[in-house]
């Protein structure tokens, strides 16, 4: 159960502490239950059998306004005139268009497990930039199956070291 008051939220499996936890809230500070929580911070949280599914779908249907599509056609403009030398970056673009439309809802399905549990995987290469031999690194980190952050980049130093790089990558996630 998801429960959001004002601009905080509150969330557990057990609604005997939730009520509790609200009313000694309550009893300090003037508040005011919203009941469940439907959007917070731009994100639609949509309960589904087994969990909830965190997507921005609203925003996403939002972003067809008139003034959203004169910034798109902005943007496609300038993509069009890169796509006239670099094809990889014609292919990229539909690719993520074709991403978009293909369905709204998509988003993180989060269990209502107890025991949720977060993940983080990194990994690095030694030395593979020919002209700086600098080494690229790149982590994921996943809450209950569903990535949150990645990132992949050539690391600011050179490493002298497999060890070295690795230790690095692992710096990044943590």
């Amino acid at each position: 159960m998801i429960t959001h008051f004002s601009t905080e939220s509150l969330t557990g499996t057990n609604t005997t502490e939730i009520t509790e936890l609200m009313a000694c809230l309550d009893s300090t500070f003037k508040i005011k239950d919203l009941g469940r929580l439907h959007y917070f911070l731009g994100l639609e949280i949509l309960d589904i059998p087994g969990g909830v599914l965190v997507s921005q779908r609203k925003k996403r249907q939002r972003r067809n306004s008139t003034a959203s599509s004169h910034i798109l056609q902005k943007i496609s403009g300038k993509l069009n005139f890169l796509t006239n030398t670099r094809l990889d970056i014609l292919q990229a673009a539909f690719h993520l268009l074709r991403y978009l439309k293909q369905d709204p809802t998509l988003g993180l399905h989060l269990t209502k497990d107890p025991d949720c549990s977060i993940k983080a995987y990194c990994d690095s290469d030694w030395a593979s930039c020919p002209d700086s031999r600098r080494s690229v690194s790149g982590y994921l980190v996943l809450l209950e199956n569903s990535p949150i952050s990645w990132k992949s980049n050539k690391q600011e130093t050179i490493s002298l070291s497999s060890v070295e790089a690795e230790y690095r990558s692992i710096r990044k996630v943590i």
